[in-house]
């Protein structure tokens, strides 16, 4: 029981901090949200969480064996230390150099991604947004790796067999380079 109590407050402790820094960035308004705003409601939202799970601790039995092990993941305790870096890195170095080394970090130790194109995907959104071609106003972004849509187009064509008919569906997100590259494949009728 001590040591889901201890996890309790830890995130509690953490997204009290979370809140804080973000609130330190800036909040904006609720029609113009500042950069810190979505971070300060995630850090409110895990205070809240962890304040509940203090008083489920509080309340429950000790069972055998009861540890961290249920409160908290390795690995979402290391995403929460990053964000809290990132949030205090994000006023002294800036936001495309914090921003880069955060999507670094996530891309190529958190997801399915080789080293590699985590580096070129970091790079690429910390250019767009350094650049202006991302702002505030934007909700997402969407980078599609040309050269790997060759490769897989190639690989296509040399598991069916020859002449075999191959076709795209352009429907969500025609994006004029991925079509050209779709429309220039020799895999089909022009």
């Amino acid at each position: 029981m001590m040591q889901a109590w201890l996890g309790a407050v830890f995130w509690a402790a953490l997204g009290c901090g979370i809140a804080w820094q973000a609130y330190l960035i800036g909040l904006g308004s609720l029609e113009e949200p500042g950069t810190g705003m979505m971070s300060f409601g995630l850090g409110v939202a895990m205070a809240a969480i962890a304040v509940g799970r203090l008083f489920a601790a509080l309340r429950a039995a000790p069972a055998a064996g009861d540890g961290l092990a249920g409160l908290i993941s390795a690995r979402v305790a290391a995403v929460c230390v990053l964000l809290a870096a990132y949030f205090t890195a994000f006023e002294h170095v800036g936001f495309v150099l914090s921003t880069f080394v955060l999507l670094l970090v996530l891309f190529a130790g958190f997801g399915d991604i080789r080293k590699g194109p985590a580096l070129i995907m970091s790079a690429a959104l910390s250019a767009a947004l350094a650049g202006g071609l991302l702002g505030e106003e934007d909700t997402a972004a969407v980078f599609y790796d040309l050269d790997a849509l060759d490769a897989r187009f190639a690989l296509l064509k040399e598991s069916f067999a020859p002449g075999a008919l191959h076709a795209v569906a352009v429907k969500a997100a025609p994006l004029p380079a991925s079509v050209r590259v779709l429309r220039d494949q020799p895999y089909g009728p022009h």
